[in-house]
C-alpha cells in the first residue's frame, strides 16, 4: 500500500515500521470484527455466540503482535484476555 512504501522509504528504524504495520492491521481488523459483531447481534444471536467473537479481537491482536513485534509482557496480558472471554462462554448457561 501506499502508506507502506512511504515508511519504507524513510530512516524509520524497522523495530517502528513493524509497530505501525502491527497498528494498522490490528485496527482494520478490529473494525471488520466490530461488523461481524453488529451483524449478529442484529440477528440475536446467543450470548455464547457473541462472547466467542468478541475473543477474535484480542487473539488476533495477540498473533499480529507476536509476528510483528515478538513476545513482550502486553502478549501474555492479550493471552488472558482471550482466555478469560473463552471461559466467560463456557460457564455461561445452556438452553434449557
Amino acid at each position: 500500500t501506499t502508506m507502506t512504501r512511504a515508511i519504507g522509504a524513510s530512516d524509520a528504524k524497522p523495530a517502528l515500521i513493524a509497530e505501525v504495520k502491527a497498528l494498522w492491521l490490528m485496527f482494520s481488523l478490529q473494525l471488520i470484527i466490530l461488523s461481524v459483531l453488529a451483524f449478529s447481534a442484529s440477528r440475536c444471536a446467543s450470548a455464547r455466540q457473541l462472547i466467542l467473537l468478541c475473543s477474535l479481537t484480542p487473539l488476533l491482536d495477540t498473533l499480529l503482535c507476536l509476528k510483528f513485534l515478538g513476545m513482550f509482557p502486553g502478549i501474555i496480558l492479550l493471552t488472558l484476555v482471550c482466555l478469560f472471554f473463552w471461559a466467560g462462554a463456557y460457564f455461561l448457561p445452556g438452553r434449557a
